[in-house]
């Protein structure tokens, strides 16, 4: 799971911060929440991370929760690295999406700042 947020504060919007997560590791009943390391990344004003930028948070939370192989049923972590090693985003009119995503309504709000090319 991607996650994208911007702070609105004092009428002013602040830099994109996102976090990479795949979420069936809080299926696994042996691991607790502070077990989970979730790579963050932060992208100045309106910009939006490129396909590059989350690949590389795939790999790294890959990698920084490597650890936890061992104190999971093993088929569910090779089912979690499977997932992880099919997620891909595309482009799509300018942007990108996961290659399963389904458009939704954002009710007027955007992480992009307004007057940015769609």
């Amino acid at each position: 799971m991607l996650v994208l947020t911007r702070a609105w504060s004092d009428g002013t919007l602040s830099d994109v911060t996102a976090a990479f997560l795949n979420w069936r590791v809080f299926e696994c009943p042996e691991l607790n929440l502070q077990d989970i390391r979730i790579p963050l990344r932060t992208f100045p004003g309106g910009t939006l991370p490129s396909g590059g930028d989350i690949a590389d948070m795939v790999r790294d939370f890959q990698s920084r929760n490597e650890h936890l192989r061992e104190r999971v049923d093993g088929n569910e972590w090779e089912r979690i690295e499977t997932e992880l090693a099919q997620f891909e985003v595309e482009s799509w009119r300018g942007h990108w999406v996961h290659r399963c995503a389904v458009a939704s309504v954002l009710r007027g709000e955007s992480l992009v700042p307004a007057g940015a090319p769609a």
